[in-house]
């Protein structure tokens, strides 16, 4: 089990704010589901875990009338586990699949007999409209792709390691040559690797880069497919083609992203529309 920063936001969010739902929001594949089914088997006696993608019918959950009672009512229809007040933590697994249990989050936490936690990986990009958010009502936080901290302690680096890189900081004192070395190699290590999960993993587990490589094309073939499955119409082509030319535009020398340069026989006004913008503007921000 791979260890996150995030955990302690979630540990401090069930002991301090017991009148909002959490809503974790992240890019696919940056660990959101693991993270919180880990939190919850340490914290909770019942977990109940609902994803509105891989769960066929379980948007029916909220269809209707979105008061507590009759929701838990179908949830438990639905589910066929105990829910049990005070105890249960119920999560909400890739909720922008479902507006109306977004709606409802408000009069759940209302209710009060159950924690709740969304995770939602695309809001901003999906196009469908929740009818009202649950404002006051959910506490948000973003996650992200493993951080270089994060990607050290994966690989064994210890804690006494890091309480002595901050010691040398800030005394102002030279690090330690082999301590300094190990980290250089683990530093290039990263910019190779990366931080998302999955490829950590097969790297602690394996250190074989041709192994790394293939899950890295397996998650940007995923993304591909996400185009595909939310982009509408003609944008489809274009937004990927955006996609396909970023880590080319990004490695030239100027290290800048430009529309006009996707397509050398195209026109910028081609595939630089107002969702188009949106959409690129919320992948630079979220990795």
């Amino acid at each position: 089990m791979l260890k996150r920063e995030i955990s302690e936001r979630l540990y401090s969010w069930k002991n301090e704010n017991k009148k909002k739902a959490l809503c974790v929001i992240g890019a696919r594949q940056i660990g959101k589901t693991t993270i919180i089914r880990e939190f919850a088997r340490k914290e909770y006696e019942y977990f109940v875990e609902v994803n509105f993608i891989l769960d066929k019918g379980a948007d029916q959950i909220f269809d209707g009338k979105l008061d507590a009672d009759t929701i838990i009512e179908n949830l438990t229809a639905f589910k066929m586990q105990k829910l049990e007040p005070g105890k249960t933590l119920i999560f909400l697994d890739e909720i922008q699949e479902c507006p109306n249990a977004r709606c409802a989050i408000k009069f759940l936490v209302e209710d009060g007999r159950f924690d709740y936690i969304e995770s939602d990986s695309l809001l901003g990009v999906k196009y469908k409209e929740v009818p009202s958010y649950a404002v006051g009502f959910e506490e948000i936080v973003y996650m992200y792709p493993m951080n270089f901290r994060e990607f050290l302690g994966a690989n064994g680096v210890q804690e006494t390691t890091f309480a002595a890189l901050q010691s040398c900081y800030e005394k102002h004192e030279k690090v330690p040559q082999v301590m300094h070395e190990t980290l250089l190699k683990l530093f290039a290590a990263y910019i190779v690797v990366g931080g998302m999960p999955d490829v950590v993993q097969t790297y602690v587990n394996t250190h074989d880069i041709g192994k790394v490589i293939q899950v890295q094309r397996n998650i940007l073939e995923l993304y591909r497919q996400d185009i595909a499955k939310y982009a509408e119409g003609s944008d489809k082509i274009k937004i990927k083609a955006i996609f396909d030319s970023i880590a080319s535009q990004l490695d030239d020398k100027n290290r800048r992203f430009v529309l006009n340069h996707i397509d050398e026989n195209g026109r910028m006004n081609r595939y630089e529309s107002k969702n188009n913008r949106k959409n690129l503007r919320l992948f630079f921000v979220r990795f």
